[in-house]
């Protein structure tokens, strides 16, 4: 039986494929400039989980998810700028409007 089932939407109409426990359901949009890739399997513990990858032309490749398929968990939140990445903390901001 199927644990996972994907689909897609392109110029031929739509497609379906299946993913099994033993398979997981793995999924590449390509573009000119890069691709977004996405990984559904099973971890250790029989969790769903996913990865979600970006990569360009270069091959550079960015982690943008890994973890629980069942809610989100992100690990830091980024805020991406022209000239450099930076992390971004709204605990200060939070803490003084609540003052």
């Amino acid at each position: 039986m199927a644990r996972f089932r994907g689909t897609v939407q392109g110029g031929r109409g739509e497609g379906s494929r299946l993913g099994h426990v033993s398979t997981g359901l793995t999924t590449r949009a390509n573009g000119w400039s890069g691709r977004i890739s996405t990984r559904l399997f099973v971890n250790e513990r029989d969790e769903d989980w996913a990865s979600v990858h970006h990569e360009d032309n270069a091959g550079n490749c960015k982690t943008l998810y890994h973890g629980p398929l069942n809610k989100y968990v992100p690990e830091t939140p980024w805020v991406e700028v022209p000239w450099k990445i930076e992390p971004v903390s709204l605990t200060s901001e939070v803490t003084h409007a609540k003052e």
